[in-house]
């Protein structure tokens, strides 16, 4: 898999097996090499090649799924962290604040406020 084609190419598909595999729980290295038919020691070397991490690649599409669910305002924060792979709403409320600088709940809020702002602008003009 990662020899025959391209580095994006390759990227994406870890990327997607990294989805796939965290339908069913917290994606790991070994079985996403798994899935990839590498090893996990390939992996991690293609990975330094192209100057990433797993754990980064896993970062970035719990952060991508988190802003998506928080945008379906009839889930409940304790249900997105849990579908982003956290345990506890606390870790998943430390690491929102990592990436973002506010909570999940101040994020969505926000975000709302925004999203009526901009309808309240286009009913103005319209």
């Amino acid at each position: 898999m990662i020899q025959r084609k391209s580095s994006q190419e390759n990227l994406q598909a870890i990327e997607r097996a990294i989805r796939c595999a965290a339908l069913t729980g917290c994606p790991t290295l070994e079985d996403v090499a798994r899935t990839l038919r590498v090893s996990p020691r390939s992996l991690q070397r293609f990975l330094m090649e192209n100057d990433t991490t797993f754990s980064r690649i896993v970062e970035r599409y719990k952060r991508q799924t988190a802003f998506q669910l928080l945008l379906r305002e009839e889930i409940s924060i304790s249900e997105i962290a849990a579908r982003v792979g956290y345990t506890d709403t606390s870790n998943f409320g430390r690491a929102f604040r990592k990436w973002t600088g506010q909570s999940p709940r101040k994020w969505r809020e926000n975000l709302s406020g925004d999203l009526n702002c901009c309808s309240a602008n286009r009913r103005i003009r319209d």
